[in-house]
């Protein structure tokens, strides 16, 4: 599974939030602690997001997959039965 943008960018808000967070530690500024802190978190949220979405689109399509193949599956079938009956006639 490749890697989205949305991961990718997950990702550098998670690295901001911790240097931001780390600094704020340091100076002793709770705002920059706290900013650091929620930006973190959204990073952690968009990365949660992005892999959701990618397994969801993968699931969907081999539920689509899946279902192709029994309707062209049931179609030979009912084409049999039609070929069939009109060679009885």
């Amino acid at each position: 599974m490749a890697i989205s943008k949305t991961q990718v960018k997950g990702r550098v808000n998670q690295a901001k939030g911790s240097v931001k967070s780390a600094v704020g530690k340091v100076t002793g500024s709770r705002k920059l602690k706290v900013a650091g802190a929620v930006q973190r978190t959204v990073g952690k949220s968009q990365v949660a997001a992005a892999k959701t979405t990618a397994k969801t689109k993968a699931k969907v399509k081999s539920t689509v997959t899946k279902a192709k193949k029994v309707v062209k599956k049931a179609t030979k079938k009912v084409a049999k039965k039609v070929a069939k009956k009109t060679r009885a006639r």
